[in-house]
């Protein structure tokens, strides 16, 4: 689905016509969800209509939207700088727990290499240490 196919789910979601130039692209979402072995990976383009048009006289479709709501353009702008911050910041986090977890699974194999050596470990380790005398 592009971002043009979009205006027809406007239509049946929130029951207005747009023209999709008079749509305002905010930002793009990446969403990744994974579940049971499934992974889906969207990226859902967010753009902001502006309107003259009351909340009231919006057609919601129910079984589609759970709500709307009314802004100012710069409350939405400051809404959209402060999700590109959180998303940022969950990206870093996520790295960050990527890595530690990486480090803890070598130092858990070097570990037990070391816990091997102790204990007779593997034959090849043995013959080289031997081969070296």
């Amino acid at each position: 689905e592009t971002p043009h196919d979009g205006i027809k789910n406007i239509e049946e979601e929130l029951g207005i016509k747009v023209d999709f130039e008079s749509l305002n692209k905010l930002f793009t979402i990446n969403h990744v969800y994974e579940k049971d072995g499934y992974i889906n990976h969207e990226f859902n383009p967010t753009y902001l209509l502006e309107t003259e048009k009351n909340l009231s006289e919006l057609a919601l479709n129910p079984l589609e939207v759970d709500g709307v709501l009314e802004a100012s353009v710069d409350d939405l702008k400051k809404l959209s700088e402060d999700l590109q911050q959180t998303m940022f910041s969950i990206s870093q986090k996520a790295y960050e727990a990527v890595q530690k977890e990486e480090q803890s699974t070598a130092s858990s194999e070097n570990a037990s290499s070391n816990d091997d050596k102790k204990d007779g470990g593997d034959d090849d380790e043995i013959d080289a240490e031997y081969t070296k005398e």
